[in-house]
């Protein structure tokens, strides 16, 4: 997946998050986000609705017999 999530807490420092940002721009060549230190993070909003696709789609395949 060509996306990083940056998920500091309330305790890491500002220079903790600037190398983790630039690891990720720099060293990994991936697009970022930074998030709240929460449940419920940018990937899995977008994630989640891939799965549950993923899993209608192979429960009507079981139901037509393949």
């Amino acid at each position: 997946m060509a996306f990083v999530e940056v998920i500091p807490s309330l305790r890491t420092s500002g220079e903790t998050i600037a190398r983790a940002e630039s690891v990720v721009r720099d060293l990994l060549h991936k697009e970022m986000a930074r998030a709240l230190d929460r449940a419920g993070f940018v990937v899995n909003a977008l994630l989640v609705p891939y799965l549950l696709a993923l899993h209608r789609a192979c429960m009507s395949r079981a139901r037509r017999g393949r």
